[in-house]
């Protein structure tokens, strides 16, 4: 069977039952000491927000004229799993005197930690009265939970993360529809940068946000995503939650067993889980030998990051960007960015340090002086100039989130007489991967995994079709 990028695969969905309540305190539910929120839908019925309306065009730049309508009679409102309740499922099981004790035994502070998670539970308390006041019915999940699945997807108008750029991420690898609008609101604005979410005087004023919405006073902005072609083995198509990774993990040191970097626990949502019955690339070859090839479940927001499991085993890999010649590498991983990435991770990648700057101008001002420069002028001895400089040149590797286009950055490129890297950060149309690596994945926004070993392929691209669609609010 030969595979097409251009094949769309939608996931088998177990639909998640859900218990209807009625709204709870903007405080939350007081439990053990903290503070949580029951998976709930609200069917309360307030002041109607809004008419059934129907969703503005699908361009990514619509015409002046253009005025955008939203529909939100009904909102999957996705709220982050805060540090406390990470490091409660680490250490199931304990009562809460053992456990405010185990985390002082590797310096943490219980206290800081159960205030931040009591503070995004009161956020997110307050921003579920609102909806309720405009009445707008909601259901209410926990990211990484069972209870976020495509069946809440598909029954909401749009989604709300309540958290911050990870919880956005993670919301948004579900959405496969471009049509589907997804708002972020930070929780934790001390904390959290919050890039992808409405500005931050938006957090403690929700209903503002709500009232520019239905009075039309916003724009779409359709977020280009990276759509994953990969070939290999079954083993290859299994979505690893980085989370569970990492929690399982940690179990296992604290129980003084070696850790699989691959040991993880199912999840209860198998919603990402792909139906293996694709026939093999290659016929008549044994069950352990066959190749498959399909579309990953997941689209990359922010980036899609290749690399070794350990950090100090450098990744091997061959690239072949647009329809140059294919090229081998040696470095520390390969990250692929769209627009919306490239001032996250992506930009911190390709950025030179004022103090490489100052370096390279140091090296520059030598130069001159063989060769009797007669300049008076001393830039290195200006520090706005140093910093203009380095933001210049950080810029260039910036792109609108709009735009179908990747940034491949080939992250610390080995440099000897058998691989060069003649240009490390450059720009592509598509990109195609094959793996060289011993125990390599690759990672979607951070947040997703697949095993990514020798001889497996991946193909990247961006498609129209597959954009999110965002909010811009308009400003006063």
């Amino acid at each position: 069977m030969k595979c097409s990028a251009l094949l769309y695969y939608t996931g088998h969905l177990n639909t998640s039952k859900y218990i209807t309540y009625k709204m709870f305190s903007a405080v939350g539910i007081r439990r053990q000491g903290t503070l949580s929120a029951p998976s709930a839908v609200s069917s309360d019925k307030g002041d109607h927000f809004h008419q059934d309306m129907e969703v503005g065009t699908s361009t990514s730049t619509p015409p002046a004229s253009h005025t955008p309508l939203i529909k939100l009679n009904k909102v999957a409102v996705v709220g982050k799993m805060t540090r406390y309740e990470f490091e409660k499922q680490r250490y199931d099981g304990f009562s809460e005197n053992e456990f405010k004790k185990a985390l002082t035994v590797k310096g943490s502070r219980y206290e800081t930690l159960l205030a931040q998670h009591e503070k995004h539970m009161i956020n997110l308390g307050k921003i579920l009265d609102v909806l309720k006041r405009k009445g707008i019915e909601y259901r209410v999940c926990t990211r990484g939970e069972a209870t976020y699945s495509k069946d809440t997807v598909d029954w909401a108008d749009a989604v709300i993360t309540a958290g911050g750029d990870g919880t956005f991420l993670s919301a948004a690898s579900k959405i496969k529809n471009r049509e589907k609008p997804l708002i972020g609101i930070n929780t934790d604005p001390e904390r959290s940068e919050g890039h992808l979410c409405l500005p931050p005087k938006y957090n403690s004023n929700f209903e503002e946000a709500l009232d520019k919405l239905a009075d039309s006073k916003f724009q779409w902005l359709y977020r280009q995503r990276i759509r994953i072609t990969m070939t290999g083995s079954k083993a290859n198509f299994k979505p690893l939650d980085n989370g569970s990774m990492l929690q399982e993990r940690m179990r296992d040191h604290s129980n003084h067993h070696s850790s699989t970097y691959f040991s993880v626990l199912d999840s209860d949502d198998d919603s990402f889980l792909m139906q293996r019955n694709a026939n093999p690339l290659e016929e008549g070859v044994s069950h352990k030998l066959q190749s498959y090839c399909d579309v990953l479940p997941v689209l990359a927001l922010n980036e899609v990051f290749i690399g070794e499991s350990l950090a100090s085993v450098p990744s091997y890999y061959e690239l072949q960007v647009d329809n140059d010649p294919s090229e081998k590498h040696k470095s520390s991983g390969l990250c692929i960015s769209t627009g919306t990435g490239s001032t996250a991770w992506s930009y911190n990648i390709c950025r030179l340090h004022t103090k490489t700057v100052k370096s390279v101008l140091e090296i520059v001002k030598r130069l001159l002086a063989n060769n009797n420069d007669t300049t008076k002028y001393d830039a290195l001895s200006d520090d706005e100039v140093l910093k203009e400089v380095t933001e210049r040149h950080g810029d260039t590797f910036i792109f609108d989130a709009a735009e179908r286009k990747l940034l491949c950055s080939i992250r610390d490129p080995m440099q000897n007489k058998v691989y060069h890297c003649n240009t490390p950060h450059r720009f592509a149309e598509k990109l195609f991967i094959r793996s060289r690596c011993w125990d390599a994945t690759l990672c979607v926004d951070g947040d997703t995994s697949f095993v990514f070993n020798d001889g497996a392929t991946a193909a990247l691209q961006v498609l129209p079709e597959d954009a999110l669609k965002t909010v811009v609010l308009d400003e006063d």
